[in-house]
């Protein structure tokens, strides 16, 4: 071959005539280089499923109708599934000890909610509104776990209402397992339209901590396909309960988004009670408290933008309650101490029953757990909410209007002094 034909084969257009009769471009490549990764998977599993069958795990189940579901807001995590009912059992436990037998029993108990078209407890709401409009919000004390639906707290306060004559229509938003923060995200982000007259925070001292256990209140393998970017949900539950390999697959992504996306993949926590009121609630210098006052903040600022009133119900504990409780026994007050000073500097009311629970201790049993009101618990909470509410004015009357946030120079004056108001004089 001469100089010259070896010049003329590598012009432009000799290059273009190789391509075109047959070398491989790059498009080939990519389709080569994918189609040898699926017949790797397929490969692995085949070898997984006949070599070491001990690998494979049983079929998962993954429940779609349960009462929690995924979140659409990916920072909340999960949420109260719509339309969706659950009877939930709790086993028999000792939490107190007792002088007469020892130690007090707990019963078991069972209860069955139901959520509305919202994912809330309660009635449908009307629209347009009829009544004066209460929005609750809260964790599982709030929701009433283990409480069937006229033993909770929105129940009995739509009731205790009446005998004050207020007529008002409840909306349960509380989330089992829900923190100031995802109450906070829930607030500002999800319920929005719901044209409230009021709101209620319905507060115990665990929702100090940061985030919630969420495999406590959902199928976790259900959270873990919820943000997988892959596939249509059906395929993706589909490959997840039969394929050892896609299911690695998932778990990796998430380890990995945890890093990058702890808002999104953020599922657990450890709450130590000791830590919570011996450490956090006890002062201003806990960061857990200063972080949490910063969601209480952004919670108020969001309902003064909306023009409403808000009042933070403080539910206590167990061992806040009864000196003889297996788990110790801490003092509310300084805890207490902390809520009213951070509601009367951001502007909203707060509501103690640490008073009304010590008044009652004896009377009835009313707690279910260590952290959970009995239905005489949530009786007590609506009985004396509803109080509260009539005394401030804070809802209307029949014939007559709630009173104005700019009524006075004090648009969110103190409850009224009384004997019971502080932990130490009811002690």
């Amino acid at each position: 071959m001469t100089k010259d034909s070896k010049t003329k084969d590598s012009t432009p257009d000799a290059r273009d005539s190789i391509r075109q009769t047959g070398a491989p471009g790059v498009w080939t490549n990519v389709i080569l280089a994918v189609g040898s990764i699926v017949v790797a998977l397929i490969a692995g599993e085949i070898m997984l499923r006949v070599l070491e069958p001990a690998y494979m795990p049983k079929e998962v189940s993954i429940d779609t109708h349960g009462f929690w579901q995924p979140a659409d807001i990916a920072e909340l995590i999960y949420e109260n599934r719509p339309n969706a009912t659950l009877t939930d059992t709790k086993e028999p436990e000792i939490m107190r000890q007792s002088e007469k037998d020892g130690h007090v029993h707990y019963d078991a108990i069972a209860g069955k909610y139901i959520a509305n078209s919202l994912g809330m407890r309660g009635l449908e709401p009307k629209n347009p509104k009829t009544k004066p409009r209460v929005l609750i919000l809260g964790d599982s004390v709030g929701f009433g776990l283990f409480l069937n639906e006229p033993e909770a707290f929105n129940a009995h306060l739509t009731g205790e209402l009446e005998l004050h004559d207020i007529y008002a229509e409840i909306l349960n938003a509380s989330v089992v397992g829900y923190t100031t923060r995802l109450q906070s995200i829930a607030y500002r982000k999800k319920h929005t339209n719901l044209d409230e007259d009021l709101l209620i925070m319905v507060w115990c001292m665990n929702d100090v901590a940061d985030d919630v256990s969420a495999m406590l209140h959902i199928n976790w393998h259900e959270l873990l396909l919820k943000h997988f970017p892959l596939f249509d949900p059906q395929t993706r539950k589909v490959l997840y309960q039969h394929s050892y390999i896609f299911r690695q697959l998932v778990k990796g992504y998430v380890s990995v988004g945890y890093n990058l996306y702890p808002e999104k993949f953020h599922f657990e926590t450890h709450w130590d009670y000791p830590w919570i009121l011996g450490q956090q609630l006890v002062g201003e210098g806990g960061e857990h408290w200063q972080r949490t006052k910063g969601f209480l903040k952004e919670i108020s600022d969001e309902a003064k933008r909306r023009g409403i009133r808000m009042v933070q119900v403080v539910v206590p504990l167990q061992i806040q309650i009864y000196q003889d409780a297996l788990f110790g026994y801490y003092d509310p007050a300084p805890a207490v101490r902390l809520l009213k000073g951070a509601g009367k500097e951001l502007g909203y009311e707060v509501l103690d029953l640490t008073p009304a629970f010590l008044e009652q201790a004896d009377q009835h049993k009313l707690f279910v757990d260590l952290t959970h009101v009995s239905a005489a618990g949530a009786q007590i909470m609506a009985k004396e909410t509803a109080r509260f509410l009539a005394e401030k004015q804070l809802l209307p009357t029949r014939g007559k209007p709630a009173a104005s946030q700019n009524q006075d120079a004090n648009p969110h004056p103190a409850p009224r002094p009384q004997p019971s108001d502080t932990v130490e004089e009811a002690r």
